[in-house]
């Protein structure tokens, strides 16, 4: 299996040296992300009412966070029901981002008659996933900052992170194995020819993720069983490690039923988790990928006229 790195690269004929190769891939991942803000340039409407739909969303949440009284529970929220709901929907707003990207990215390629042209480039199909990726992680930053300013009114805070760079490594770790669930998810496309709305992974995890991860109440109040199918998800732990991290009264203890197996800091324990997930994932959502482009090759069915 070639890494991921290896795959970005792969061009055609004389590449020169690395460096100009990657300067290459540098400035064709650039105009893809131009190409990207022209089509979102013409559909500002639906961007708009996925913007309004979110705020809305996080709104009835506040709500029903006040009249089911979690405050009542403060040790497991961090003292404020606001601040809890708030970092765990703008941290899911980029998650959900890694996870229907490289769907989105595939789909929209096929749809639009690009796939063939894209597979036969000078750069591998991965550098259009990517890029795409990094477009929608650049646009969720809209909706998350309008999402956080929204708890902000309602109450929220947060406090100055215990360690900017355990912030960042989990964001980053997090995204990552999130990344790899969304190419399982890619690879249905062509392994089980979920071309319409009923891709099953993404779907599956959607389904279960804000009722098992802890994101709208503390997943310690869950039966045993509904925190177990939490733990195969590493939102889980990137929006506990992130409460912890940016909420000074956020309790100490456990609060994820893997924190009472080990004696260690909750956080080192999540980080542990998410890097098993990334492990896992990544490997298995590349393979299936190339092996889901492999059988479009085989079938001839790369392009929607076939």
């Amino acid at each position: 299996m070639h890494t991921l790195a290896e795959q970005l690269s792969r061009p055609i004929g004389d590449t020169g040296s690395e460096l100009g190769k990657w300067r290459r891939m540098m400035g064709v991942g650039l105009m893809h992300l131009e190409r990207n803000a022209r089509v979102f340039s013409y559909f500002k409407m639906h961007a708009g009412l996925q913007l309004l739909q979110g705020i809305v969303q996080v709104v009835i949440f506040l709500f029903v966070g006040r009249l089911m009284g979690f405050g009542r529970f403060s040790s497991l929220i961090g003292g404020s029901y606001a601040s809890f709901l708030i970092i765990g929907m703008v941290l899911l707003q980029y998650l959900d981002k890694s996870l229907i990207a490289p769907y989105v990215s595939l789909s929209g390629a096929y749809w639009s008659a690009r796939l063939e042209s894209l597979l036969l480039s000078p750069y591998s199909l991965w550098l259009f996933i990517v890029t795409d990726t990094v477009w929608y992680y650049l646009m969720t930053t809209i909706n998350a900052t309008a999402i956080f300013f929204v708890g902000i009114a309602f109450g929220a805070s947060v406090d100055t992170p215990r360690s900017w760079v355990l912030l960042i490594f989990t964001f980053f770790l997090a995204g990552t194995a999130v990344f790899g669930l969304g190419l399982v998810s890619a690879s249905t496309f062509s392994l089980l020819n979920a071309k319409g709305n009923d891709e099953p992974v993404g779907w599956g995890v959607h389904l279960v993720q804000g009722l098992v991860t802890g994101l709208y109440f503390p997943a310690a109040l869950l039966p045993h069983g509904m925190q177990a199918v939490g733990l195969l998800l590493p939102h889980t732990y990137a929006i506990d490690s992130m409460r912890r991290l940016l909420l000074s009264k956020y309790t100490p203890g456990p609060t994820l039923i893997v924190h009472n197996w080990f004696a260690l800091d909750p956080i080192v324990v999540n980080l542990a988790c998410i890097a098993l997930c990334l492990l896992v994932y990544l490997p298995s959502g590349i393979y299936l990928f190339n092996r889901g482009i492999a059988k479009s090759r085989e079938a001839g069915s790369l392009s929607r006229w076939t």
